[in-house]
């Protein structure tokens, strides 16, 4: 039996050396580093960070009613959109810790990991298998590796190559949904304090309609993770399977 492949045996360390774990805790930093860094990030924090901010200006303004807010000029504008950036930069690191804690309570584990498990019926043995065998003719990792490093480097290859629009599609609603989910729960339990300290029943709606959106996050949250799981290993066994006809 021949030994590995040292020129695919290189490029698995240069990938994995290069992105690390992208594991889905850190995949927004790892688009980042692919050139990927556009628009849909920017947005996806903003958004959290305007929320929260938002709510935010509401606890500094306790006296003052909700319909008395003025608008702010240009220059707070900027000043707003630049805060509201670095609040989701770490609402962002905050949702992923949420992630990690949820998908092994729930899980036990990230589903990138249970589905080249052999107990997971979510895939057929034989697409495994094959995962696992393409992998190893693509970059000389052995066939009986961590499920996860088979998965980071899956996702390299996919990412890199521009294998598959939809991989990127499930990450960004995935992600964005995470962030939502803990941006509204954040905001619904700063209201709700908020509604019981002002009485202002329309402060305790708004709590409770947060907290109702949280949910509805939550479970689009686990819905697109596994898709995206799901679409990197699928897109990884087409690329490589058409390439080998």
């Amino acid at each position: 039996m021949s030994g590995p492949n040292p020129v695919a045996t290189s490029l698995e360390n240069w990938i994995y050396k290069d992105c690390g774990s992208v594991s889905p805790c850190c995949q927004m930093s790892s688009l980042s580093s692919y050139g990927l860094f556009g628009a849909y990030e920017v947005f996806a924090n903003v958004i959290p960070g305007s929320t929260i901010l938002g709510v935010g200006i509401l606890v500094v303004n306790a006296n003052a009613p909700v319909t008395n807010i003025s608008a702010p000029d240009l220059v707070l504008v900027v000043l707003f959109f630049f805060l509201a950036f670095i609040i989701g930069v770490a609402l962002q690191g905050l949702s992923a810790w949420v992630e990690d804690v949820v998908n092994r309570r729930r899980y036990g584990g990230y589903p990138s990991i249970l589905y080249l498990e052999d107990g997971d019926p979510t895939f057929p043995k034989y697409f495994k298998d094959r995962i696992r065998q393409l992998a190893s003719e693509a970059f000389g990792t052995p066939t009986g590796s961590a499920p996860q490093h088979i998965f980071d480097l899956c996702y390299s290859y996919v990412v890199q190559r521009h294998v598959s629009d939809r991989v990127l599609s499930f990450l960004h609603t995935y992600t964005f949904a995470r962030n939502m989910m803990v941006t509204t729960t954040i905001a619904g339990a700063i209201l709700l304090v908020l509604a019981f300290h002002r009485g202002q029943m329309i402060l305790a709606l708004l709590g409770l309609i947060s907290f109702g959106l949280s949910y509805l996050f939550y479970r689009r949250f686990l819905r697109y993770a596994q898709s995206f799981a799901k679409e990197v290993l699928r897109s990884f066994f087409i690329d490589r399977t058409l390439r080998a006809l």
